[in-house]
C-alpha cells in the first residue's frame, strides 16, 4: 500500500487539470474525439499512421488516470477502469493487448526507424502500471506479463524497444525472469542493429558526441540504461543514461528547465524552444535517474522544469497549452513562431490542441507524474524526493506509516514534515542544491546535513521534522544577456496579454484557442543596479492576477528594439533532411536581443517587477544588459 494526497495549490492545480484538458480531452479535437483504447478499434485515415493516434490518446489516458487517483475522483476513476478492462477483456488468444491492426507490422519496413506500431503500448501500459499501484489488481500484471510473454514478438526495431521500460516496471513487481531476460534482449538487439552514429546507441550516449536528434525519442530511449541498472545492478547501463543525461545539460538546457527541442533539440540558445511533450518526456526519464543514483541533483531539475516551462507552456485554467514555447516571447498567435522548424506557424499560439495532438495529450502527465514521484519508499525506507505539500502512506514493516508535508514550496523555503509511526524507518531529507544556507530540526533539536546527498534521519517514534533554507538571487548570463532565477523559479517580466479568443475550430465552446499580444511595454534592458527580492506569503500558484514573490529590478527602455516583421520566410518542414519552403504573409516575431552596440535608451529609469516564469504566458526572461557609462 502506497498512497499520496497533494494538498494547496498543487492540489488546486490538479483539479484546474480535471476541469480542463485533462478531464474533457475531446475539447482536443481529433483524434481524442473519435479514437480511444476503450473502444473497438479505429484505423484512421489521416495523414498519420494509426499508432500514432494509440500513441497520443494514451498520453491523454495516462494523465487522466494519474490525476484521477491523486484526486480520488470517483466518476473520472471509473472512466479509467472501465477503458482499461475494455482492453484486458479483448485480449487476443495469445495474450496481445490493444489494437488489432497495430499487432500486425507486415506492412512496416523492418529498419530502425519504422517500426512504431507497438510503441503506443508502452504509453498505455504506464497507466495501467499506475492503477495496478492504486487497486493492486493482479489481473493487470499477469495480463501484461502474457502480453509480453506468450508470442515471439521482436521488440527490437524502431521506438518498439522502449517496451523494455514496461517488461522491466513489470519484472519489479512479479519477478518473472522471462522479462527480464526479453528485456535485456530487446535492448542488445537493438543497439546491435543501430549504426556506429546513431544518437540512440548506447555506445553514442558514452561517447562526447554532440546528438542531432529529435527530443522526444532522445528523452525516451536514454532512460533505458537507468531502469536497466535497477533491475541489474550493471553499472554500465547506468553510465550510458547519466552521460546521454549530461550532454542534455551541457548541449541543450534552456532557462526554463527544459531540453531545447523545436521538435530537434538544436542548442541552447535562449530563442530557442521547448516542446511541451519533452515537459513530461524529460522529467519522467529524471526520474528514472533519480531512482537509479539517489542524486539529489535529478530533484531540482525536475522541479526546476515542472514549475517554469511545464506551468509556462499552459494557460491559468489548463484548456490550452503551447506547443512550442519559449523565455522571450511577447506576441503568441497562428504566425509567431520564430524557429527554424515551421517557421510562422501556429507552434506557439495557446490552444486546446496546438499544431499537433501529441503535446494535447502529454501535458496531462507533467504534473501527477511531479506529485506521485514525491517519495520513493522500499524496504524500511522512505526517501522525500520532491517537495510538495501532501498526506503519504506506505507499509514499513507490516505497519502503516503517515508522512504529512506541510509547505508552499516552491513559494517559501520550508518543509515540515510530521510523521507518525509505530516501526522504525530511515527517513531521507534532501537540501536543494541551489541552497545557500540551511538548517534541519529533529523534534526540535538540530541535525547535521549535507545538501550533496540525501540525508538519512532514523525514526523511531512519532516525530516533527522542520527542514528550512535560503536561496539567494542568482544572475545567469547567456550569450547575449542575463536572467534571474531564485531556487526552484525563473522570473520573466510577464504580462497577462491582450486575448484574442476563437471559437470557430472549438470542439467544446469553453475551450477555446487565443492568439495574446503584449498588452503593455516590455521593450527593456536592465541598468547596472542590484536586483531585490519581495517575498509573497499568500501565493497560492501560477497566476499574475494573484499575489506572488517578485524580484524587482531597474531598466530604462530600448530605442531600437522592437518586433521584427517579415513578408517572405524560409521554413523548415523536415529536420531530417533541413528542406525549406517559402512562405509569404504578415509575420510578427519576437526580436533577439540587440547586440551591445546598439542599445541606446529612452526616457527615465524604471522599476520592473520580474514574477515567477510560470505564470508569465507573455514574457521577456532574458534581458540585455546596459554598460555602465565611465
Amino acid at each position: 500500500m502506497r498512497r499520496i494526497k497533494p494538498n494547496g495549490w498543487i492540489r488546486n492545480f490538479l483539479n484546474t487539470q480535471m476541469h480542463g484538458l485533462t478531464g474533457n480531452i475531446r475539447a482536443c479535437g481529433f483524434p481524442f474525439d473519435e479514437v480511444s483504447w476503450g473502444k473497438p478499434d479505429v484505423e484512421t485515415d489521416c495523414e498519420n499512421p494509426s499508432w500514432w493516434v494509440y500513441e497520443q490518446t494514451a498520453y491523454a489516458f495516462d494523465g487522466l488516470t494519474r490525476t484521477a487517483i491523486l484526486l480520488d475522483d470517483k466518476n473520472k476513476l471509473e472512466e479509467v477502469k472501465r477503458t482499461i478492462y475494455y482492453v484486458l477483456n479483448n485480449a487476443d488468444k495469445d495474450g496481445y493487448l490493444g489494437p488489432k491492426f497495430l499487432k500486425d507490422n507486415s506492412r512496416c519496413i523492418e529498419t530502425i526507424d519504422a517500426r512504431w506500431n507497438r510503441w503506443p503500448h508502452v504509453v498505455f501500459f504506464r497507466a495501467l502500471i499506475a492503477y495496478y499501484d492504486f487497486s493492486k489488481d493482479d489481473n493487470i500484471i499477469k495480463a501484461i506479463t502474457r502480453h509480453y510473454l506468450e508470442s515471439e514478438y521482436d521488440y527490437s526495431y524502431g521506438r518498439e524497444v522502449l517496451n523494455a521500460e514496461i517488461m522491466l516496471l513489470v519484472y519489479g513487481i512479479t519477478r518473472n525472469e522471462g522479462l527480464l531476460r526479453l528485456a535485456l534482449k530487446t535492448y542488445k538487439d537493438y543497439n546491435e542493429r543501430c549504426s556506429e552514429n546513431d544518437p540512440l546507441r548506447d555506445d553514442f550516449a558514452l561517447s562526447d558526441k554532440k546528438p542531432y536528434i529529435h527530443g522526444v525519442s532522445y528523452n525516451e530511449f536514454s532512460k533505458l540504461g537507468a531502469l536497466l541498472y535497477l533491475y541489474t545492478g550493471e553499472k554500465r547501463f547506468l553510465d550510458s543514461s547519466v552521460n546521454a543525461f549530461n550532454k542534455i545539460n551541457k548541449y541543450f538546457i534552456l532557462p526554463n528547465g527544459c531540453c531545447c527541442s523545436d521538435e530537434f533539440m538544436i542548442d541552447n540558445d535562449y530563442m530557442q524552444m521547448s516542446e511541451t511533450c519533452n515537459v513530461s518526456d524529460y522529467t519522467w526519464a529524471l526520474n528514472y535517474l533519480l531512482r537509479a543514483t539517489l542524486d539529489p541533483v535529478y530533484s531540482d531539475k525536475i522541479e526546476k522544469c515542472v514549475f517554469n516551462a511545464g506551468i509556462g507552456a499552459v494557460t491559468e485554467d489548463f484548456r490550452a497549452l503551447q506547443y512550442l514555447s519559449c523565455a522571450n516571447q511577447v506576441i503568441a498567435d497562428d504566425c509567431s513562431a520564430h524557429v527554424f522548424f515551421h517557421k510562422g506557424d501556429p507552434l506557439m499560439a495557446y490552444k486546446p490542441n496546438p499544431f499537433t495532438a501529441c503535446c494535447a495529450g502529454n501535458v496531462n502527465r507533467f504534473m501527477p507524474n511531479y506529485v506521485l514521484n514525491a517519495y520513493y519508499s522500499f524496504d524500511d525506507k522512505v526517501y522525500s524526493t520532491l517537495f510538495v505539500d501532501s498526506e503519504f502512506e506506505t507499509q514499513i514493516n507490516g505497519k502503516t506509516v503517515k508522512i504529512t508535508q506541510i509547505t508552499n514550496y516552491p513559494f517559501e523555503e520550508k518543509v515540515v514534515y510530521k510523521i507518525e509511526t509505530q516501526t522504525e524507518f530511515s527517513f531521507f531529507v534532501r537540501i536543494p542544491l541551489w541552497a545557500k544556507s540551511y538548517s534541519l530540526k529533529l523534534n526540535g533539536k538540530p541535525v547535521v546535513i549535507n545538501k550533496n546527498v540525501f540525508n538519512e534521519l532514523i525514526i523511531n517514534a512519532n516525530s516533527v521534522i522542520e527542514l528550512s533554507f535560503e536561496s539567494k538571487i542568482e544572475k545567469v548570463r547567456t550569450a547575449d544577456g542575463v536572467y534571474f532565477v531564485k531556487g526552484a523559479l525563473v522570473y520573466s517580466f510577464g504580462m497577462f496579454g491582450k486575448r484574442e479568443k476563437d471559437v470557430t475550430k472549438s470542439v467544446l465552446k469553453d475551450f477555446p484557442s487565443y492568439a495574446i499580444y503584449a498588452d503593455k511595454e516590455w521593450r527593456y534592458a536592465l541598468t547596472d543596479c542590484m536586483p531585490t527580492f519581495l517575498p509573497c506569503e499568500k501565493a497560492d500558484g501560477f497566476d499574475l492576477r494573484k499575489p506572488l514573490p517578485v524580484i524587482k529590478v531597474k531598466a530604462k527602455r530600448l530605442k531600437c528594439w522592437d518586433y521584427v516583421r517579415k513578408t517572405r520566410i524560409h521554413s523548415c518542414y523536415n529536420l531530417y533532411t533541413k528542406k525549406y519552403k517559402v512562405k509569404t504573409g504578415n509575420f510578427v516575431f519576437t526580436p533577439r536581443l540587440p547586440n551591445e552596440n546598439n542599445r541606446d535608451t529612452v526616457g527615465r529609469e524604471v522599476d520592473l517587477e520580474l514574477k515567477p516564469y510560470g505564470a508569465c504566458k507573455l514574457r521577456i526572461t532574458v534581458f540585455a544588459e546596459l554598460k555602465r557609462k565611465l
